[in-house]
């Protein structure tokens, strides 16, 4: 089945690792709604070869508390991709957690339950950061 196309004629394509976060099935469900194409990584390995692989529009983490790998993958992200739009699924967001994820510059942290309006503004972002992506990219230097 084909993601629908958005009336700009773009799909999104975003990488989803959700790896046991609460709420981010739903989520990556919710962006292929929208019109994103999700690829789903089944472990951290295969999502790092896959940003390495072809360029996405976004990336889904779950971060899933107590892994202690996963504040060393999100800086190898950030390392790999280091603007590409990023949208952290959490159980919570504890005043320690959200000082964490700052360091890794999320676009949104998703914490169960999440407004739809809220989550349709994170498409929009995604949206718009491609097009001024293109933008550059295809600008005379």
């Amino acid at each position: 089945m084909h993601a629908p196309r958005h009336p700009d004629h773009t799909i999104l394509r975003i990488v989803a690792c959700a790896c046991a976060a609460p709420g981010a099935d739903a989520l990556t469900q919710f962006l292929e709604n929208e019109g994103c194409v999700t690829v789903h990584c089944s472990s951290h390995e295969s999502l790092l070869e896959e940003v390495v692989r072809s360029p996405v529009d976004a990336v889904v983490f779950g971060f899933a508390p107590p892994c202690s790998l996963e504040p060393a993958l999100l800086r190898m992200l950030r390392r790999l991709i280091p603007v590409t739009p990023l949208i952290i699924v959490a159980r919570d967001a504890t005043l320690e957690m959200e000082r964490m994820f700052r360091e890794y510059r999320p676009l949104f942290v998703a914490v169960p339950p999440w407004d739809r309006a809220e989550l349709r503004e994170v498409v929009r972002a995604i949206r718009a950061h491609r097009a001024k992506k293109s933008l550059s990219t295809t600008s005379p230097s």
